[in-house]
């Protein structure tokens, strides 16, 4: 394909200055190109072509209509350009640089233009081969994995240390060394899969689904459970803070309590106040059982037990209190006088009454009901009490709603809505205070029924194996014979198949009842564990029987082997002392014969008599 141009250049000339002695230069272009390619490279724009501003001043080649012109196209290989020129002026030498751009070089005014196509190489950049670098990065990709795999067993085991501060500090470290190298990693690969697209899609998908998708699927993972990881140890640092505040307010308050109940001298108003420290303490104790709970959840170790003996002495000092009828709980004594007719006292009243009601409920998490298996007679007589308060209280929760009219009857506006919002939350304080209660009552017929029924699960297997402990004293060939022995083996054996199931259904109710925690469910486990440990002493003499009936028999084999022997040793002691008669030579080949013969066959029955003598060693 040809494409020429053609265009005159008139250099200004001052108005004293004719238009006949102006200068004009006639430049004719001609380019031929052979194949068209798409240049690609990086050309930055301080090296693009400027054109001075001499030009700005003439009608040059850059000057002609832009619409029409066609853009200036390269062959593959190389371009071959014709530049024909009617000038008379000689061509100057083309400069180029290195980004391959078009220069201009001017001389007396005159301009002349070349293009040249040069490629962007650069000796200071070298750039590797594409498979050498799709393999370095799948290299990196495998060791990165590799980190990352050690990154998530270092934050499922930073759960063992006890201090949530030391938590968080592994965590932040190991994250600020993994994740700057990852972020990087995976954008080279993001990089590297459009690179490697442009030439080969398959492998850009390949590379791309082996590897980077790899990797940013576990990243995924190291940053969900170390976010997981961190806020459990944030929130077990506020927990243990709370915890340990708690543990010094409590044993303050027991210190307090004790010092005035001994100081109390029977006086009723003295009782009365020590009673509602008692109370707020207990309070502060549900609280403590719940942060305590929370911290086990969250596998930090608490130890409260010189506390916890401390707070059961001082309740067994109060239940006597308890029961005394003069001591009325300061709760329901404060509603014996009538509610005042003011909308103020009435609400006031109302709050009185939601706090007394949230006190009472607040016991159903406190000891023995904080667990499931202490002493089940003691949670039967927390919950009556329980069950009286609340009774108590809706007496003064009806009476609350029979004024609500009439208080409301002498307020308007945002004081009407405080008595009705007021009475709402103590209906359903109440309401919920006794769902709880006979949920309570509820779950703890259950667990009575779970611990009867291991019980007397454990009966019942404890009667079977005393039977079978009897049964296996029958396992003595002194008294049997080796097959009696033998088929009373067989038979317990399949007894004992048939009772797996049950040991492994007690052994696994025990651990689940042992973990909700109580005094009871300890009992139930040390009963478990002694009959597990009574089976497994039964299997082991089922084995040992089983190993003494294999040496006796092959102690028979062995007594038969040595028969057999003695009586081939007979044979030939015999035919060695008979008389041979030396002019039969085919009698005397027999007699040969059956010596070598009974010779090997002493041997053969010698090596198996020492292999099982052997054995039953």
């Amino acid at each position: 394909m040809k494409h020429s141009e053609e265009t005159t250049l008139t250099a200004d000339k001052s108005e004293k200055e004719s238009e006949d002695t102006s200068e004009k230069v006639t430049l004719k272009k001609e380019v031929q190109v052979s194949k068209t390619y798409e240049i690609t490279g990086n050309f930055s724009k301080s090296n693009e072509l400027s054109i001075p501003a001499t030009l700005d001043e003439n009608d040059s080649f850059y000057g002609s209509d832009k619409e029409t012109d066609d853009a200036v196209i390269f062959s593959e290989d190389e371009a071959r350009i014709v530049d024909d020129s009617s000038s008379e002026e000689e061509t100057d030498d083309i400069n180029k640089d290195k980004q391959g751009k078009t220069t201009a070089n001017y001389e007396n005014g005159i301009d002349k233009f070349a293009t040249v196509a040069l490629q962007d190489e650069s000796p200071d950049s070298p750039t590797l081969p594409l498979d050498q670098e799709i393999a370095e990065y799948e290299e990196a990709a495998s060791e990165m994995l590799e980190r990352m795999e050690t990154m998530l067993v270092t934050i499922n085991g930073v759960s063992k240390e006890k201090d949530p501060c030391r938590r968080l500090e592994i965590l932040e470290s190991e994250l600020s060394q993994l994740a700057p190298d990852a972020a990087t990693l995976i954008s080279r690969g993001d990089g590297l899969v459009l690179k490697v697209h442009c030439q080969m899609p398959e492998k850009a998908i390949a590379l791309k689904s082996t590897s980077q998708n790899k990797l940013r699927a576990k990243w995924a993972q190291v940053m969900q459970q170390t976010d997981a990881q961190k806020a459990d140890a944030q929130r077990a640092d506020l927990l243990l803070t709370e915890y340990h505040n708690l543990i010094t307010n409590i044993n303050l308050k027991i210190t307090n309590i004790n010092l005035k109940l001994g100081q109390t001298n029977n006086d009723e108003a003295k009782l009365q106040e020590v009673m509602s420290e008692y109370e707020a303490c207990e309070h502060s104790m549900a609280r403590l059982f719940d942060v305590t709970r929370d911290l086990t959840g969250l596998k930090v170790v608490t130890d409260s037990k010189e506390l916890a003996a401390a707070w059961k002495a001082l309740s067994d000092k109060f239940q006597p209190l308890r029961k005394n009828p003069s001591l009325i709980d300061r709760t329901t004594a404060i509603f014996d006088k009538d509610m005042m007719d003011s909308p103020a006292d009435y609400v006031a009243h109302v709050n009185k009454v939601r706090e007394a009601v949230s006190t009472v409920a607040r016991k159903i998490k406190q000891p023995p009901l904080s667990t499931d298996f202490d002493p089940f007679h003691l949670q039967e007589e927390a919950l009556k009490d329980i069950k009286e308060k609340l009774t108590r209280l809706k007496v003064e929760v009806d009476k609350i709603d029979q004024k609500r009219n009439r208080i409301l009857r002498k307020v308007h506006g945002e004081g009407r809505e405080n008595v009705v919002k007021a009475v709402e939350r103590v209906k359903q304080e109440w309401e919920m205070s006794n769902t709880n209660l006979n949920d309570r009552f509820s779950h703890l017929n259950k667990c009575k029924e779970q611990w009867e029924s291991l019980r007397k699960n454990c009966e019942k297997f404890a009667n079977w194996l005393s039977s079978m402990e009897e049964a296996s004293k029958d396992l003595d060939t002194n008294k049997y014979s080796v097959v009696e022995v033998k088929a009373k083996l067989r038979d317990l054996e399949k007894q004992a198949t048939t009772k797996t199931g049950v040991v492994n259904s007690i052994v696994g109710a025990g651990r689940d009842m042992v973990a909700l925690g109580g005094s009871q469910a300890k009992e139930m486990w040390q009963t478990v564990e002694s009959l597990r440990h009574r089976w497994n002493h039964l299997l082991a003499q089922f084995k040992t029987a089983r190993e003494m009936l294999a040496m006796l028999q092959s102690g028979k084999h062995a007594n038969g082997a040595v028969e057999s022997t003695l009586a081939t040793l007979e044979e030939v002691k015999s035919l060695l002392n008979s008389p041979a008669n030396p002019s039969d030579e085919s009698a005397l080949t027999v007699r040969i014969t059956l010596v070598k013969v009974s010779h090997y066959l002493i041997i053969f029955i010698l090596i198996n008599f020492i292999i099982n003598l052997n054995y039953c060693r």
